[in-house]
């Protein structure tokens, strides 16, 4: 912890994997792939209101969706949370970068959203936002989407004891 509005964490281990590519195979390859964490907040708070500012970054294996494989990729990832009144927006931008794969091409991947929410209730929100995402491979057409959504959220009510 640097301060009261800042926080640093980080972790770091291992993730053993297991993989087949098909059923016929005898058995299935095995690998141990170092796994780092790392996150940084900043917490603000004006006028009551407490904003959020969030930069993570992972350096850890995925599933790669396209071929089901294990793909050690490197990750970084902002993300805000900014609420006024009964209003909520956050955001977040984000991108991912294969690193050492032994078995797909090199996968790049960015990402983008943006949310607003209106709570009706403490227990009820409303709201919508929008949603971008783009992927690139070697061997691949590149992949691209966007989405605009509209959101309702049940919020448990606190738990007191």
């Amino acid at each position: 912890m640097f301060s009261r509005s800042t926080e640093l964490s980080l972790g770091a281990g291992a993730a053993f994997v297991q993989v087949r590519f098909q059923d016929s195979q005898p058995g299935f390859y095995t690998a141990a792939y170092p796994v780092g964490l790392a996150g940084l907040q900043y917490l603000r708070v004006v006028d009551g209101a407490r904003t959020t500012f969030r930069l993570d970054f992972a350096f850890s294996p995925f599933i790669d969706l396209r071929s089901g494989v294990a793909d050690e990729r490197a990750q970084l990832t902002g993300a805000f949370r900014h609420p006024r009144g009964r209003m909520l927006y956050s955001g977040l931008l984000g991108g991912a970068r294969s690193v050492g794969t032994p078995f797909i091409r090199p996968v790049t991947i960015a990402q983008a959203s943006l949310e607003a929410e209106y709570a009706v209730s403490p227990l009820v929100g409303v709201g919508g936002g929008v949603r971008y995402a783009w992927q690139s491979q070697e061997g691949f057409a590149p992949l691209s989407f966007a989405t605009v959504f509209a959101l309702l959220t049940l919020h448990a009510p606190t738990a007191r004891f």
